[in-house]
């Protein structure tokens, strides 16, 4: 970026080599008044200048041009570069509360102007230049009091003529031109000290002079900023010349006229900087139109990209209906004569403003822009409509009901008022409104959407002849009582019956079927009970349901089932009927005191039995009964079975047949206690003896 510090006095007084000549090339020595031209910077007409605040500056009538590009050239012509993304303080001028924040990568991508409560913001990264102005989006022409935005499609200038300052920004430049008079000494920022001196254009906020402007360039970002990689110091690139032809017309015979003006040194060396860099050739197109637009401003007049050196390379197409133009207008007139006297010509400052050249797109010539804010060319502005449109002599038309007429003999504009026809009143369901400026009946949409059908209807999709609003037609529903029901909804109505929704399947229509309740048979087992206020009643148990073996028993109360080990017996407590169950427990029992082919199960198949070979202790479980009453649970009880040895022989002393017995006896016992519940429910304790073992006892044989 070039940060262009060229002093343009109003005299065009230059420098070079310390000598000034003026513009009828008398020449001066290295000094005027005392004041050393220091690098191309340009002093004329030394008075005094005070300021708002009543400070006093050493006043030239000159102005200060800073022009920005992949590079700062300072106020004081002092060069740097800076690639770093990030937003910068390019000036700060707080006497009359004017900033500059600059944002750049390579290309600028936007400017944003703070001056008095505005802000305006300029995006130059976009395809054409957008402004906003306190965030809105505006199109140029703007006025905001002392302040003028204006653009030629391609760079769009902001002029605050309270203090003479200008700001052009295009897509790949920005250019800051400022008073000398007001800024002298009251600069900061990337753009330097304006003091005409190089000593200390690498100033830092705190006031401090660094060497090297690129380490300065970091301190001047505007919060919260960025972190700048290491400073390492920049290198001159190299590359190919065919790769730089382009900068070449700005050193050449084609920009010839204007090195006497504006040095172009600086600009060459940015471009070939910036192609070798990026090692891309349109980037040459910036410092090319850099360097045009500054000898525009100093009215010489450069038609660079139609040169056919550069094939096409920085070509720009405008829009339709205008040309381009290397050499328009700083300001395009328009069909508004007021307009032209208060910023065409009144407003341009210097004496040689009309001379200045910008290069942008503009009306071809012999028409006129038609106002600021259209953007449309015209031939004629004699009858410019209350629309904003230019119209040819003779041509009518309507705008806000009046009919307007260009006149052919006053090339004025004639206006009479429509006349409408007499209209009937409105029917049903349409209002009054106006079309073609008439009243007319249209359709009162609204009462159509405030329509409301019956329970059951609803509003047609659309309308029959002779009808504003749609009809009701019948939904696919039933009505009982207001409510609708889909077809198969059960409807819930008096508890003896069930309706359904149902339709006719001949008729379509749809209708309501009712029926009476019928209870279902109660299964087995259970009773049908009626229940007072019900329709219905209910099925109640009446018997104990007990399965067993796969199969389902239906019990009375304090009926029993057995089954192998279990017996199972039904009582009703309290209106329910519930089973209690009791399993037998099998007494302890040996196989191996078993006959061979005896083993076989008890009567009810739960427990094994066998006829026994020995006088063993067989034990039993039972309940036990006395008179009317019975065991509350089974009881262990005891017997001794089996066989003992029995023999008979003959004895040759006694002359006789001796007999030998044995009988299978208890050999000891005990008593135990069981409790027995009688039939009145009263419960008593009795003992009985118990047999704990067994074994064959000699006994008389009985004949």
């Amino acid at each position: 970026m070039l940060l262009s510090s060229t002093l343009y006095a109003v005299y065009n007084i230059y420098c070079n080599n310390n000598i000034y000549r003026d513009r009828n090339n008398t020449f001066y020595n290295n000094t005027i008044n005392g004041n050393t031209c220091n690098n191309f910077n340009y002093y004329t007409n030394n008075n005094i200048y005070r300021d708002r605040n009543n400070t006093t500056y050493n006043s030239y009538n000159t102005n200060i041009n800073r022009d920005t590009y992949n590079h700062f050239h300072y106020y004081n012509n002092n060069i740097y570069r800076d690639r770093n993304n990030t937003t910068y303080n390019i000036n700060n001028r707080d006497t009359y509360n004017h900033f500059h924040h600059y944002n750049n990568y390579s290309c600028p991508e936007y400017v944003i102007v703070n001056y008095k409560s505005y802000k305006i913001k300029l995006t130059s990264d976009t395809e054409v230049v957008q402004v906003y102005v306190n965030d809105v989006e505006m199109k140029p022409t703007i006025q905001l009091g002392d302040i003028i935005i204006t653009t030629t499609a391609i760079t769009v200038l902001v002029n605050v003529s309270d203090i003479k300052a200008e700001i052009l920004v295009s897509k790949q430049a920005v250019s800051v031109k400022l008073p000398f008079s007001y800024f002298h000494g009251n600069t900061e920022g990337q753009c330097g000290y304006c003091d005409n001196s190089i000593a200390n254009d690498c100033r830092l906020p705190n006031g401090k002079i660094e060497k090297s402007c690129e380490y300065m360039a970091q301190f001047w970002m505007v919060p919260p900023g960025c972190n700048p990689p290491p400073y390492v110091p920049p290198r001159q690139p190299s590359c190919a010349p065919e790769m730089y032809n382009a900068c070449e017309l700005i050193k050449g015979k084609f920009f010839e006229k204007c090195h006497k003006v504006v040095p172009y040194e600086n600009y060459y060396d940015a471009c070939k900087y910036d192609v070798c860099t990026l090692k891309n050739k349109s980037v040459a197109c910036i410092s090319l139109e850099a360097y045009a637009q500054q000898c525009g401003l100093q009215s010489v007049c450069v038609d660079w990209k139609n040169s056919a050196d550069l094939k096409g390379l920085c070509e720009y197409k405008c829009p339709s209906h205008k040309v381009y133009k290397a050499c328009g207008p700083k300001i395009e007139k328009t069909c508004s004569t007021r307009y032209n006297d208060e910023f065409v010509e009144n407003n341009c400052q210097g004496k040689n403003c009309q001379k200045t050249f910008m290069e942008g797109c503009f009306c071809p010539d012999n028409t006129y822009l038609v106002s600021s804010t259209i953007d449309k060319c015209t031939r004629n502005c004699d009858c410019i409509g209350p629309d904003g449109l230019p119209r040819l002599p003779g041509q009518t038309w309507t705008f806000n009901c009046t009919m307007y007429q260009c006149s052919n003999e006053s090339f004025g504009i004639v206006k009479e008022p429509i006349t409408c026809p007499t209209i009937k009143p409105c029917g049903h369901e349409y209002k009054t409104t106006i079309e073609n400026c008439c009243p007319t009946c249209v359709c009162d949409h609204e009462l159509c959407l405030q329509k409301k059908c019956d329970v059951g209807f609803e509003l047609a999709a659309n309308t029959t002849n002779n009808s504003c609003c749609p009809p009701c037609v019948r939904k696919e529903v039933c009505v009982y009582n207001n409510t609708e029901y889909k077809p198969g909804v059960k409807i819930p109505v008096d508890t003896c019956e069930e309706c359904y929704c149902e339709m006719n399947k001949m008729t379509q229509l749809h209708y309501v079927k009712c029926g009476t309740k019928v209870h279902a048979p109660c299964p087995p087992g259970f009773e049908y009970v009626k229940q007072e206020g019900e329709c219905c009643g209910m099925c109640v148990p009446n018997m104990c349901n007990y399965t067993a073996d796969n199969k389902t028993y239906h019990l009375q109360d304090q009926e029993g089932y057995k089954f192998r080990c279990t017996t199972a017996t039904c009582h009703e407590l309290n209106g329910t009927f519930v089973m209690m169950e009791s399993i037998k427990k099998c007494p302890e029992f040996n196989p191996e005191d078993c006959e061979p082919g005896t083993l076989k199960f008890d009567i009810d198949g739960c427990c094994q039995i066998c006829k026994s070979r020995n006088c063993v202790l067989e034990k039993n479980v039972t309940r036990l009964h006395v008179d009317d009453c019975t065991s509350v649970e089974d009881v262990e009880v005891t017997s001794c079975t089996g066989r003992c040895d029995t023999k008979s022989m003959y004895s040759m002393n006694t002359k006789a047949m001796i007999h030998s017995c044995s009988c299978c006896k208890e050999e000891s016992t005990g008593h135990r206690n069981v409790t027995l519940k009688c039939a009145d429910n009263s419960e008593i304790v009795r003992d009985y003896k118990y047999i704990k073992s067994c074994n064959c006892t000699p006994t008389k044989c009985v004949d």
